[in-house]
């Protein structure tokens, strides 16, 4: 399966997990955090709970994704699979999620255990919203879709109205935004109905979606071409071979001498052309 596969699991996965965050914890947005800021304001407006939870969601996605930077370039520098570590350390936090999930108490709003639960969400998901920007840039972003939408109807209005240039260029980069947009859409779709049907049971998806992540295969590790060429170039690439060396060598000099000795004619022709009147060439022939 390639890293288009992988988009779109992950792109359910963040409508899923924020719909279910939404619906379960008392309207906590865990991947898009900054809509906190509106619900809490309704929440201190008509005095129901969930304040905590909301106040501590920024602050911990902020120190979450700044851990996961630092830890994504010691991976890189010691060669290990960046994408796959993470995807398993968000399948550890999503199983410990359903967990606390199945131990929370018939009424558990506003309880220490729902924070705890909200903020294990809170987690995984930053490390979803990292994970994209900096391991997998050539892809749609697989959390929040504002931004998708919004480059979407640009691309439409270009393919309608843009003409044929335009359309030829909008088409490749098109479609992939509108599979993350629809998987996404449908995973909001899948998680109100799993908590409408199954409540508590709705939690063990998020594991299974990890699990479906790790076997698409991960390769190239997000790093984009450009910079990877641009860390080749730095490598030292060694001594050359002898014969190698030698070749240069003399293709250095005789360029070298060829440079002189063009200098050296150009010395002359204009000595000569001081020299000689126009209507008779000088005994170089290198002037008309």
């Amino acid at each position: 399966m390639s890293r288009a596969a992988l988009a779109s699991i992950l792109s359910f996965n963040g409508g899923y997990v924020d719909t279910m965050g939404f619906i379960a914890l008392g309207g906590l947005f865990t991947a898009h955090v900054t809509g906190n800021f509106v619900t809490l304001g309704a929440t201190i407006a008509t005095g129901t709970g969930g304040v905590v939870a909301k106040l501590l969601a920024l602050p911990v996605f902020c120190l979450t994704v700044m851990v996961v930077r630092r830890a994504g370039r010691w991976l890189q520098l010691s060669r290990y699979p960046v994408i796959p570590v993470f995807l398993v350390l968000q399948l550890v936090l999503f199983v410990i999620a359903a967990a606390l999930a199945f131990d929370l108490p018939a009424h558990y709003s506003g309880s220490i255990g729902e924070i705890l639960l909200g903020m294990v969400l809170v987690v995984a998901m930053a490390i979803q919203n990292a994970l994209h920007r900096v391991h997998m840039t050539d892809l749609p972003p697989t959390t929040l879709l504002t931004g998708t939408t919004t480059q979407i109807m640009i691309d439409l209005s270009d393919l309608l109205w843009g003409g044929e240039a335009s359309a030829r260029a909008v088409l490749p980069k098109l479609a992939p935004l509108m599979r993350a947009l629809l998987c996404f859409a449908i995973g909001c779709v899948g998680a109100a109905l799993a908590y409408h049907f199954l409540h508590r049971f709705c939690f063990l998806f998020p594991p299974l979606l990890m699990v479906a992540a790790l076997l698409t295969g991960h390769e190239g590790e997000g790093i984009p071409n450009s910079s990877l060429n641009r860390s080749l170039h730095m490598i030292p690439s060694g001594p050359k071979p002898d014969h190698l060396t030698g070749e240069r060598q003399q293709s250095a000099g005789k360029v070298e001498r060829d440079e002189r000795n063009a200098s050296a004619d150009d010395i002359l022709d204009e000595t000569l052309r001081e020299s000689f009147p126009a209507s008779d060439p000088p005994a170089s022939g290198r002037f008309e």
